[in-house]
Parts: structure tokens; sequence; C-alpha cells
């Protein structure tokens, strides 16, 4: 399985299917059918409200979360789901080293505990018009991976973006 910031591409071997992430139904239905299992459901709310901001899928290795609009993103926490590998379209996946995110375009991210050794890398990014980036001043905003480390060593991906504050 192959995933970019758009799409999932599964091979199943008879044929390989294409989900974009606009369908977030069909995204939960794909995990679904993988793990052979429903998944927990979390509603998130809004942070500065009580309406739902999205559902969050929990299933072993990765959580599906669908917003009020239907656009599903991913959280992947183990490096197969379902038996079923599961990369960026790099060839990134959890477990690779911090050497593999940087020689694949990668860049350091966020000190988060400012002991100088980044905790977040950030890796295939694309550029969102009408949108300004807050860490990159005058440029345009971007969406990304988003790489967390423990140590050297990948234990999480995730959608991250440089234009948003929340």
């Amino acid at each position: 399985m192959i995933v970019s910031l758009d799409v999932i591409q599964y091979d199943d071997g008879s044929s390989t299917r294409e989900i974009g992430f606009e369908d977030g139904a069909g995204v939960v239905s794909l995990f679904e059918s993988l793990t052979g299992a429903n998944p927990q459901v979390e509603e998130v709310k809004e942070p500065y409200g009580d309406a739902v901001w999205y559902r969050l899928s929990h299933f072993d290795g990765v959580s599906v979360g669908v917003d009020e609009a239907g656009h599903a993103f991913l959280s992947i926490d183990e490096a197969a789901v379902g038996g079923v590998p599961i990369r960026t379209r790099a060839g990134l996946a959890v477990g690779a080293s911090r050497q593999e995110v940087l020689a694949a375009g990668g860049w350091d991210q966020w000190d988060a505990d400012g002991d100088g050794v980044f905790d977040y890398l950030g890796s295939e990014p694309r550029d969102v018009e009408g949108t300004r980036s807050l860490t990159r001043p005058g440029e345009v905003g971007r969406e990304y991976f988003l790489f967390t480390l423990d140590g050297d060593i990948v234990t999480e991906i995730q959608w991250g973006n440089d234009f948003s504050d929340i």
C-alpha cells in the first residue's frame, strides 16, 4: 500500500485500487476490509466549541480521521496494517531511520524537547495555494508528511502543514 497526501494505492495481487482522501468513508472501509475489524470511533471536538471537528477511527496500525465534509487523513503507527506494508511514495514507513527520511528529501521540523536533536521531520511537501507559511515567512504554505521519531527511528507518520496553528 502506498500513500500520498491525496490517495491510497492498494495492490491486492490481482488489481490496484486507488482511493482518494476526499472519500473518507471509502478509506475507512478499506481499513475495515484489511483488518477484518470494525474500528473504535472517537469524536474529536473543535478546539473552541462543542461541535464535532472530525471522527477518528482507530485500527491496529492506523487511525483514520474523517471531517464533517467527508475528507480523510491518516496517522500511521505500524509498518503494516492487516499484514499489508504501508509506505509513502518515497518509500518511507514506520521503522525507517532518520537518515532514510533525510535522504528522501526530508528536513528537520521540530525539536520538541529542546535537546538539539529534532524529534519531528517533514518530507514529501506540496504547496497549498491561498495559504501562507507560518514557519517560512513570505512563502506559500505547504502540506507534508510529518514523521515522529524516537531516537533515530520513525514511530509515526501523520499529515502536517505549516499554515495552520491548530
